[in-house]
């Protein structure tokens, strides 16, 4: 619920409603970007295996792409680092946000 709470907030039906049909012929690029960092696998661990990343275009598409590493990223910072590689799309000027469960926001460091 909380995760859905803070999609919600970070992706407002506001972004979609005033895109200009100019914004349409050019090329899309991210404006806004979440990651959301082991949802769903254990609260216990210390290291981030699994992060979501979703994502929505100057053309309105939201995406959400899953990620993992088995060996285990130290801080949120690196695995949204190794996100936007993985993504291979240019994030200069975006929105980012993080979601972290709140069970794990005392072992995961931002």
């Amino acid at each position: 619920l909380d995760l859905l709470q803070k999609l919600n907030q970070f992706f407002s039906s506001k972004d979609t409603g005033t895109i200009s049909p100019q914004a349409l012929l050019k090329n899309s690029k991210v404006n806004k970007l979440l990651i959301a960092v082991n949802f769903g696998l254990s609260r216990q661990l210390k290291k981030i295996n699994e992060y979501t990343v979703f994502y929505m275009t100057s053309w309105g598409e939201l995406y959400c792409k899953v990620f993992s590493d088995k060996k285990g990223i130290n801080s949120v910072g690196d695995a949204l680092n190794k996100a936007k590689k993985q993504l291979g799309l240019p994030l200069l000027s975006c929105q980012m946000g993080v979601f972290i469960p709140r069970s794990a926001r005392k072992r995961i460091h931002d």
